[in-house]
């Protein structure tokens, strides 16, 4: 028979014996633990396994989707009828920066320098239209053009800001508007851009002498 030595007070143990009781020595009550002479091991009892839920009955949120009351996206991009009041009411450079910043927010940094230089371009269209055009028809054609302009930057939002808003927002209960954050920013923007395209106009003006 096997004979294991306790590592603790020296007893000689048969190992059978030791084996029963877990690897706890008859005379300390010491447990011994592997070692060179090979005494038993105390038992350990595996813990039980969580139970396991069938794939079937897992239920996952589609693709794409944020449930209702999940956490949102903090920073909301404007809409994109928010982008063309700005275009309509501050002029075509308004427009531009704002949709490029929109843009940026929506995940398309690639538009943001593009919409800036065809805000100035048409800007600078616009203006000379304006002055081509005798008396107050310049003006019509002037708040015309803001009209379309405005209209082609919502356009142009409006596919990128529908996959914006399925994958990145939810509302917090049924039936919530959509509302945008930053407006402050909006107007803010929306004014700077405002003052830029006065002083072109009268650093034109000015050029020409009609100033």
């Amino acid at each position: 028979m096997a004979v294991v030595i306790c590592q603790h007070c020296g007893r000689y143990n048969l190992r059978e014996e030791l084996d029963k009781k877990g690897g706890v020595c008859e005379r300390c009550g010491q447990v011994n633990v592997a070692g060179s002479n090979g005494p038993a091991e105390p038992v350990r009892h595996a813990s039980p396994e969580p139970p396991r839920v069938p794939a079937a009955e897992v239920q996952r949120e589609p693709a794409g989707q944020v449930p209702v009351g999940a956490a949102r996206s903090e920073d909301r991009p404007w809409t994109p009828l928010q982008v063309f009041a700005m275009s309509f009411l501050f002029g075509p450079v308004a427009g531009g920066v704002i949709a490029g910043i929109n843009f940026a927010r929506l995940g398309k940094r690639q538009y943001l320098v593009p919409s800036i230089l065809a805000g100035a371009v048409l800007f600078v269209l616009v203006a000379g239209a304006s002055f081509l055009v005798p008396g107050t028809a310049g003006n019509t054609v002037g708040l015309l053009a803001n009209l379309g302009i405005g209209y082609g930057f919502l356009w142009a939002q409006q596919p990128s800001f529908a996959a914006w808003k399925a994958a990145m927002w939810a509302p917090a209960k049924e039936g919530e508007p959509y509302k945008s954050s930053r407006f402050g920013q909006l107007f803010l923007v929306s004014l700077v851009c405002l003052g830029i395209e006065v002083g072109a106009l009268v650093g034109a003006l000015v050029l020409v002498g009609q100033w």
